[in-house]
């Protein structure tokens, strides 16, 4: 969880240092008039309203409820009409003959075409707690249903939110190298003019330049990982490709992270991955209850009514019958079959319980590592902002001592190169430092939207 969304940050921070930004006469990352402005709790809430993986756990819940139904159906009865006809050949007709009574005629046992119409209702009166277990158990799985629902929700709300801060950290960056471009463009023209009268030499002027070519360079491709991000952002929030979207937002620091027993026991009753293994746990529990209910009696009840010919002494005539009878089941010997599925069932349970264990060792891991992480990265901007406050006053002497003639050329663009790896440390930390925050309020199951 938290380690995929650190990958995926290091990825986008590594990509905007590794490849770097933009062409030189854009003044944003593809930000126009009439681009979509986004902010966080916009883009998170077109995620979650546009995603077919919502659509898809919603689904899953469904289906499980369907379960719960299917299963109470056990506690109803069965209701079936029959219709039924037979022929008899040969037929079963016997002479009887008493002459002493005058009687010569032929007598039918049973009619040659049988008919049966009649009404049949079945069901089980008591089966000693097997029902209400195969209930619980389909009730248990909606509940693991809603909560990976949730892990989905969650899951991409946090994507967004990455998303969306790595997309404002390239505008950030953007942003500087413009501003370094600018000043660094001044300073070109300078030394231009300077090299007209000969007080700066060629080498001066090509150094400058090859700097500012840097300093380009760096931004088409910071602009390149700025398109990525927004071809991700409009994935998620479900704009369509060909609109263009901006973000509108900023760095921020979030709230102290407070106690750490606090947010651990926080942690421990909202993760979804907590919830879904004690969920797992009692699913394996009523399956244990189920295989032992296996091998107890089952008691059930059946009736039917209708009409049907053969029944004496009007065999030909379809006349009106019912009956009534109670069965009861008892298991003695089913080839050792409950009792292994006993101790299946036993293996299940002490496995699930066993991964509800490091299910919360995990957790509590994270969120420590996550409370560390957040004050790390406050330390690390605060050094940062001194860094770069002493980058810009070093910037700003030795512009005056370039102007004085005290040093190179070349000493300078070195203290415009500090600066702007200054700037980007800065820029950085603060990223880092809402990716940190935002890493904790996951750790603890915080959920960011409404």
């Amino acid at each position: 969880m938290t380690n995929g969304f650190k990958l995926i940050a290091c990825v986008a921070i590594v990509g905007a240092l590794a490849a770097r930004g933009f062409s030189q006469t854009e003044s944003s990352p593809r930000g126009g008039a009439h681009a979509i402005a986004l902010t966080l709790d916009e883009a998170i809430a077109r995620a979650l309203a546009n995603q077919p993986l919502i659509e898809e756990a919603l689904e899953a819940v469904r289906a499980a409820q369907s379960k719960v139904g299917e299963a109470e159906s056990s506690y109803y009865p069965n209701v079936s009409g029959v219709a039924a006809y037979e022929h008899l050949e040969p037929n079963q007709v016997y002479p009887l003959d008493i002459p002493a009574l005058g009687i010569d005629e032929s007598l039918a046992l049973v009619p040659q075409d049988s008919w049966d119409f009649h009404l049949g209702l079945n069901e089980v009166i008591y089966a000693f707690g097997r029902r209400g277990i195969e209930v619980r158990l389909a009730e248990n799985g909606v509940e693991a249903a809603r909560i990976g629902a949730d892990q989905v929700e969650t899951s991409l709300a946090y994507q967004t939110a990455l998303t969306f801060y790595a997309a404002l950290f390239l505008r950030e960056q953007t942003r500087s190298l413009d501003d370094q471009l600018a000043d660094l463009n001044e300073h070109l023209s300078v030394i231009e003019k300077r090299a007209d009268t000969g007080s700066a030499t060629k080498y001066d002027v090509l150094s400058t330049r090859v700097q500012v070519a840097s300093l380009e360079s760096q931004r088409i491709n910071v602009a390149n990982q700025y398109a990525k991000q927004e071809i991700a952002l409009k994935q998620l929030t479900g704009v369509d490709p060909s609109e263009p979207v901006t973000v509108d937002g900023s760095f921020g620091p979030g709230p102290v992270p407070g106690d750490e027993r606090r947010l651990v026991a926080q942690a421990l009753a909202g993760r979804a991955e907590v919830m879904q293994a004690r969920t797992s746990e009692d699913a394996a529990a009523l399956s244990r209850q189920a295989a032992e209910a296996a091998g107890l009696p089952t008691v059930a009840g059946s009736a039917e009514a209708g009409y049907k010919n053969g029944i004496i002494p009007n065999i030909y005539n379809l006349t009106l019958n019912g009956a009534v009878g109670l069965t009861v089941n008892v298991p003695i010997f089913a080839g050792f079959q409950t009792e292994k599925q006993i101790e299946q069932a036993d293996a299940a349970l002490d496995s699930a319980r066993d991964n509800a264990a490091e299910v919360q060792r995990r957790v509590v891991t994270e969120v420590l590592q996550a409370v560390e992480d957040v004050e790390a990265s406050r330390r690390e901007e605060r050094t940062a902002e001194v860094q770069l406050d002493q980058a810009q006053q070093a910037l700003d002497a030795a512009k005056v001592q370039y102007d004085l003639g005290v040093i190179t050329n070349d000493e300078y663009l070195s203290s415009q190169d500090a600066l702007e790896q200054a700037q980007l440390a800065r820029l950085l930390s603060v990223y880092q430092e809402v990716q940190s925050d935002y890493e904790l309020k996951q750790a603890i199951g915080e959920k960011i939207w409404n």
